[in-house]
């Protein structure tokens, strides 16, 4: 790709050639998109099941094709160094006799690689497994030991497995995807004395009894886990690398194999969670089966069996009993266990606790008494010993073959990313004070208000360390007290009763105690005037950051927060006898600030320049606070203390009438928006709930506003049925997990709006008196309050583990760059455990460290065109000049990676091994830790451009030109690269995002790259995150039109 003229800073210079897109070869695990087949997948696996070896034909690799490449300057080709003076053969042969013409040349190439392959060829066979159990069912059980120390010595890739683990199947398959040629021993088929005998001996030997047991060239690699754990370093590579194959091969690893969990339960889950749930619900057994005959028996029964039945669902994340023990366990380090059996376990769980449910409600407290004990038992044996009945009857299907053997896939395929990222969220680093600096551009030497101000530090990393409850106490933070406030304010209205209609003098629906709402209100207040607190401190000591969220489209919402606390909190403790002037105050306070909010809002969005992708439904929330003021102010016109003087109805009407014009208007563009947008960005999707909120308090609020309607007209009843489909509307989006952002401040909308909704049924319920609006209004009281119990935990358990204050998460389509340094990041030294690994004795490794430095070298090299093409440009138009250094260090970088990239040719070819090979090892880590140097060198630099100079319009204008300049065939080994090397599952996601959300027409093509370069397990994680980019011809394909 060719620069379009001289820069105007810089002089022209020899256009780069773009690295060759056409070496399909399997790299650290991945082969290229393009050779990759996947009809063939099933039926490999298939063969593995069988007990099969998969048969291969011989065929010469494919010559790698002289392309564009990367930063050579045109010329002779640049040779190191190597020792006594060595030459490559090309050069000897121009000494002898004369100069070789490129024919000459290339046929010489083919010919030595072609002989150098053979030799690497003579002595193994491609791919698959064959089994040796035979060998040992001669052996006589005292000799079994000789026996096994005799196959690991003589076979050089070996497991001991069993035919029905799927742990075994889980490694038998990885080796198979890497075309491994590998012996199996199933010890399962020796029967029980040789089997114990092996697995005895193994223990003793190498410290590990059970299986499966991998030994490459006579070492121990461990179990299924640990060689994932290796997988996932890069040093599961380097010690296969002289037994993977040169050639690409069919991959047995269908990604149409389901490996997605059922509903919405993690794959992987923290053991230590999972047993103090259990003993929670050992101590709640306990106290069920003494006190059967209590009078809350029943409903403690029904509460136990409907937390099971949230915890089978989702897992411990949306269940009361779960938060509670997860905000215990998250001050200890998570042990990770698989998913699906424990997932098994809490069905056996909802369904013993279920029925003893049922049999409390049915006035049979005995016979539920009974099943909780066996239910006692079950989780008594999961708490105190460890042992998962659940678990064991989950093995056992899956030993029987009523369970497919790759449930585990998912897990092991991406516990070593959770793991990562969990210990990289929770290091400790020891950063000094970030210092602003201003860059001065070239020829400028005085510094003025415009200059670029940069700060010297790692941002991802820093962010984790800069904890500061004022400096990071947002706006956003005050959805918290609203929705506990408005929690309080329900349990008052259901405290206090109405009066019947159908039976004239009885008062119904008091069914709470006041402790709730005076613990709910109290527990809101309380921490309204900390936030407050913490807020005008911030507003004291950064002014200019109060100001950023005032205009932020997304965090403003919270300023109509802190007025909607106010109002719940004086609606909540207000007394019909009389209530004292300064509930009064506060309520005009709120209602005033929020009328005032209102005005300045709208007037924003008519006279400020605003682009539609910042319109957000959580701008709905302003309205919401004019309906509040509204019925706040209604319900005070029948106070005993409330100045006759004051109209207080015809205020009410008149913040009613703004709240339902704008709130129709808004509903109107958000609806316009959630219809066309394409979503990309999930942290506005939980607004799409104030939705909910709007319909919900319009209701209550239409009724405080009207002094003698009793509910019974079609409008009133028109908002309650309104309110109950957008409700079903958001549950449907939550089936289909759409909202799966998750923070635990804005989830308190979720609390909120059910809250209102509660409120909205439960006067409904005063009205109609029937049943249907009975049940319908409990439980949404029961949902509200069990989502309002879920989020105070989540908050409570950021600020436990220290992440409550610190700084948001920000990323956008122009991610995309910092995205890609962090797969560099993990991925350089990874392929360097290749690389260094190399052995002129070993063939394979040879041609697995060539694969790798020709892989490293394109990906560098595209990324780098796409920097200095688009990227670089794109930031100096606003800083011309700026930091000539970045494409000086872009030169030196490369000038290296050219030669990498002539010596992995050289090591095809089987010329010069040995010096190439100490070559490479002396300069490959010292280039990487240039390489990393350069990466934090551009992050800082280009960064804050980045982030604070280009709206999002801008940037998705960057991303689609970084798009056009690459190659098709480039995206096909880049994009797959990078996903794979990220090593955070997050990071996964919102690489792919920064694409799809700049061009959401390309996700389907973004999704056919991924699915074929992306192996079953990452490839079903991101279609679970993002199912938009499944691509026509899978299951899941949903055409955009």
């Amino acid at each position: 790709a060719h620069r379009r003229g001289p820069s105007p800073c810089f002089p022209a210079r020899a256009p780069r050639r773009r690295a060759s897109a056409d070496a399909p070869y399997a790299i650290l695990g991945g082969s290229c998109a393009i050779a990759r087949t996947r009809p063939g997948r099933a039926a490999a696996e298939r063969d593995i099941q069988r007990a099969g070896p998969r048969q291969h034909t011989d065929r010469p690799a494919p010559p790698a094709t002289e392309g564009h490449s990367g930063r050579r300057k045109s010329g002779a080709r640049v040779s190191p160094a190597t020792e006594n003076g060595a030459r490559t053969m090309a050069g000897q042969q121009e000494s002898k006799s004369g100069p070789v013409d490129e024919t000459a040349r290339e046929s010489m190439d083919l010919e030595k690689a072609a002989a150098f392959d053979a030799a690497f060829r003579k002595s193994r066979r491609v791919g698959g497994p064959a089994f040796i159990t035979s060998e040992l069912g001669q052996a006589a059980p005292g000799s079994i030991s000789q026996d096994v120390d005799r196959l690991i010595r003589e076979n050089r890739v070996l497991v001991f497995s069993k035919s029905t683990c799927p742990f075994c199947f889980e490694l038998k398959r990885t080796l198979t995807s890497l075309g491994v040629a590998f012996n199996v021993v199933e010890i399962d088929e020796l029967g029980k004395e040789k089997m114990g005998a092996i697995q005895d001996h193994l223990h003793e030997a190498h410290g590990m009894r059970t299986v499966p047991h991998l030994f490459v060239d006579g070492e121990s690699l461990q179990g299924c886990r640990d060689s994932k754990t290796l997988q996932h370093s890069g040093e599961f590579y380097a010690k296969l690398a002289n037994h993977i194959p040169y050639e690409s091969l069919p991959q047995p690893d269908d990604a149409r194999v389901r490996t997605t969990g059922l509903f919405y339960f993690p794959h992987t889950v923290n053991d230590h969670v999972i047993r103090g749930v259990s003993l929670c619900a050992v101590i709640t057994c306990v106290f069920l089966i003494v006190f059967r005959d209590a009078r809350a028996a029943p409903w403690c029964a029904l509460g136990l069996a409907i937390d099971y039945m949230l915890r089978f669902l989702g897992g411990a994340a949306i269940s009361p009993i779960g938060m509670i023990v997860t905000t215990v366990a998250s001050a200890f380090k998570p042990k990770w266990a698989a998913g699906p059996p424990k997932q098994f376990a809490a069905f056996c769980g909802t369904f013993l606790s279920t029925l003893a449910a049922a049999l409390f409600l049915a006035g049979y407290p005995t016979g539920g008494a009974v099943v909780l004990g066996g239910l006692l038992g079950a989780a008594g044996l999961e708490a105190i010993l460890g042992f998962c009945l659940g678990c064991w009857m989950f093995g056992m299907a899956i030993r029987f073959k009523i369970l497919p053997p790759n449930v585990y896939r998912y897990h092991l395929n991406n516990v070593d990313d959770t793991m990562w990222a969990y210990n990289w969220s929770h290091k400790t680093r020891d950063f000094p004070q970030a210092v602003n600096t201003r860059l001065l551009l070239p020829g400028q030497f005085e510094t003025s208000e415009v200059d670029l101000v940069r700060k010297n530090r790692w941002r991802k990393e820093y962010k984790l360390e800069d904890v500061d409850p004022i400096r990071h106490m947002k706006v956003s933070y005050f959805l918290a007290p609203m929705a506990t406030t408005a929690l309080g304010l329900l349990f008052r209205q259901i405290y206090d009763g109405f009066d019947s209609r159908k039976y004239p003098g009885e008062e119904r629906g008091q069914w709470i105690d006041p402790e709730l709402w005076e613990a709910c209100t109290v527990g809101g207040v309380v921490l309204y005037a900390f936030m407050l607190m913490l807020y005008a401190a911030r507003f004291v000591g950064f002014p200019h950051k109060v100001m950023k969220d005032f205009k932020h489209p997304e965090y403003h919402g919270g300023f109509s927060a802190i007025c909607i606390t106010a109002m719940l909190i004086a609606i909540t403790v207000q007394d019909e006898d009389g209530s004292g002037s300064s509930v009064h105050v506060l309520l005009w306070i709120g209602a005033g600030a929020q009328m005032l909010l209102t005005l300045l809002r709208i007037a924003d969005m008519i006279y400020e320049r605003n682009f539609e992708l910042v319109l957000s439904p959580i701008s709905m929330i302003t309205p919401v606070g004019t309906l509040v003021g509204a019925l706040g102010i209604g319900t005070f016109a029948d106070d005993d203390g409330t100045d006759p003087a004051v109209e207080y109805r015809e205020f009410a009407i008149f913040w009613y009438a703004i709240g339902a014009l704008f709130g129709l208007v808004l509903f109107t563009l958000s609806f316009r928006k959630a219809v066309l947008d394409h979503w990309s960005d999930a942290r506005a999707r939980t607004g799409i709930w104030i939705w909910l909120a709007t319909f919900s308090i319009a209701g209550p609020a239409f009724m405080a506003i009207n002094e003698t309607f009793v509910g019974d007209g079609i409008f009133y009843q028109g908002l309650w049925g309104i309110a109950s489909f957008l409700l079903l509307l958001c549950l449907e989006g939550c089936r289909r997990s759409f909202f799966n952002y998750t923070d635990s401040r804005s989830n308190f909308i979720y609390a909120f709006s059910l809250t209102a909704y509660a409120m909205s049924s439960y006067q409904f319920y005063s009205v109609q008196e029937d049943r249907f609006s009975r049940v319908v209004a409990i439980a949404s009281i029961a949902l509200a309050a069990a989502v309002g119990v879920v989020c105070g935990l989540h908050l409570f358990t950021e600020l436990v583990n220290g992440t409550l204050f610190t700084p948001a998460g920000k990323w956008g389509p122009a991610s995309f760059t910092d995205l890609s340094h962090e797969s560099f990041r993990f991925a350089l030294p990874k392929y360097g455990k290749v690389i260094n690994a190399a052995d002129a004795s070993k063939p394979g490794s040879i041609l697995a460290a060539a694969r790798a430095l020709e892989e490293v070298c394109f990906i560098m090299a595209e990324h780098s065109s796409q920097e200095e093409e688009v990227i670089f440009k794109y930031v100096r138009r606003f800083f011309p000049a700026l930091k000539p250094a970045l494409n000086e260090e872009h030169d030196k970088m490369h000038a290296l990676a050219d030669q990498f990239e002539e010596i992995a040719k050289d090591l095809k070819a089987g010329s010069n091994v040995g010096a190439h090979v100490n070559f490479i090892k002396s300069k490959y880590d010292g280039w990487v830790k240039d390489t990393l140097a350069h990466l934090r060198h551009e992050e800082a630099t280009l960064g804050p451009v980045l982030r604070k100079y280009f709206p999002r319009k801008l940037q998705v204008e960057m991303i689609e030109e970084v798009w056009s300049h690459t190659s098709g065939e480039a995206w096909h080994r880049l994009l797959p690269f990078c996903v794979k090397n990220l090593p955070h599952p997050k990071w996964k996601v919102r690489y792919v995002k920064t694409i799809t959300w700049a061009m959401p027409e390309r996700c389907h093509e973004v999704g056919l790259i991924l699915y074929r370069g992306l192996d079953s397990a990452t490839w079903t994680f991101l279609a679970d995150k993002m199912p938009e980019i499944v691509p026509r011809g899978v299951a899941g394909y949903r055409k955009i039109y």
